[in-house]
């Protein structure tokens, strides 16, 4: 059976409880860490919609709309030789993400984030 993008927030709430994962739901203005978005082409990331977020203790948390999809979770911790740890979010909150997070930063421009919302139990 073939997982889907999650395309609405509600799926990811959803998904969250599902599988003990983190969801996003909103976007703020703190810009990605720059060293860690790098670890994956914007090449990649518009095929796959993934963003990733941050690093810590060798896991990469990778924003994904496609959670399940073992195949790019495999891909990306071959390529970063990091254990991902997805965090859900909509298909459309990626796709806006990327050509933000992939800019140029200019002075005064904060780029893009999101607001973490805790595993639903």
């Amino acid at each position: 059976m073939k997982q889907e993008h999650v395309k609405t927030n509600e799926e990811a709430k959803k998904l969250t409880r599902k599988l003990n994962l983190t969801a996003i739901t909103h976007r703020l203005g703190v810009s990605f860490n720059g060293n860690i978005t790098s670890l994956l082409t914007k090449r990649f990331c518009r095929k796959h919609n993934v963003l990733a977020e941050y690093e810590i203790n060798g896991e990469l948390h990778v924003i994904m709309s496609n959670p399940q999809d073992q195949r790019v979770i495999k891909s990306i911790e071959r390529k970063t030789k990091l254990k991902v740890v997805p965090i859900v979010a909509t298909f459309d909150n990626i796709e806006q993400a990327i050509p933000k997070v992939f800019k140029p930063l200019v002075p005064g421009d904060m780029g893009h984030a999101w607001q973490v919302m805790p595993s639903f139990h």
